[in-house]
């Protein structure tokens, strides 16, 4: 992860894979890398404030604003290697004064 070329068949750009709408939300460009890292921050900060349990706010960042509440393997695959690299000790904060 991380390319700023990067884009998927669902149509996300970037490093952190920021679609029209999401971008559009925080009135970000997304398809500027600076801007593009900020949405996917501002969107996770908004989802661990909304979301109580942290493993659910990383599912829903995963899957995006109305996507599936599915959990599969790829799923958990994904909570787990976020929560080994940065643990649930850390506390995201971005500040939307930018």
């Amino acid at each position: 992860g991380g390319d700023p070329q990067a884009r998927s068949s669902a149509g996300a750009v970037g490093p952190r894979q920021i679609m029209p709408a999401l971008a559009n939300e925080y009135n970000l460009d997304r398809h500027n890398t600076r801007q593009n890292i900020l949405c996917g921050a501002l969107y996770l900060r908004d989802l661990f404030h909304s979301i109580p349990v942290r493993d659910h706010a990383l599912l829903a960042y995963r899957n995006g604003p109305g996507g599936s509440a599915d959990i599969d393997q790829e799923s958990i695959i994904y909570v787990n290697k976020i929560k080994a690299k940065f643990g649930y000790h850390k506390y995201v904060f971005v500040s939307n004064d930018s």
